[in-house]
């Protein structure tokens, strides 16, 4: 027999082929089938037509008349060091996690942890012990089995980071 997944809108055990996939979740698929789905959707664009319109195109408008003060705003926050450790967080995170990133193979596939809790830990830890200005620079662990932590971590150029890699087999 097949795999068989609950919905939760009908409170039925259907078949997996019953769901529409969804990449961010667990299993790959929605939580609910496809039928309960289709339904719901329905209702809100018989109930909500002319609001959605109205509330798309506004979000729309206001991305056209404000996309460089958008942009400067992203890049103010990520041009310091605290918005760019974030993002490197970000990115560990999910190499390490997700299989559903790209090149999880070459992290979490392999056994790769992040053992920092937060991107707070993380900043406070490059600012405070390592003290390096990380913006421009590419994460490398020194140990390239090791994990993601205090000790095993550091900032790098990217030529320089082109040329610690590991042997292939």
């Amino acid at each position: 027999m097949g795999k068989t997944k609950f919905c939760n809108q009908c409170s039925k055990t259907k078949a997996i082929r019953e769901f529409g996939l969804r990449k961010t979740s667990l299993s790959g698929h929605r939580d609910e089938c496809k039928q309960c789905r289709n339904t719901y959707e329905k209702t809100l664009r018989e109930n909500n037509n002319t609001y959605s319109k109205h509330q798309l195109q506004n979000a729309t408008d206001w991305r056209k008349n404000h996309k460089e003060q958008k942009r400067m705003c992203d890049k103010s926050y990520r041009g310091t060091v605290i918005g760019y450790l974030r993002s490197v967080y970000g990115h560990i995170k999910a190499r390490c996690t997700n299989p559903k990133v790209h090149n999880y193979y070459r992290y979490g596939g392999r056994g790769i942890k992040n053992l920092f809790k937060s991107s707070d830990e993380l900043a406070d830890y490059v600012v405070n012990e390592l003290q390096v200005d990380p913006r421009g620079l590419q994460i490398d662990r020194i140990d390239n089995d090791g994990h993601y932590e205090k000790g095993n971590i550091r900032f790098v150029t990217c030529s320089e980071n082109c040329k610690n890699r590991r042997k292939r087999t």
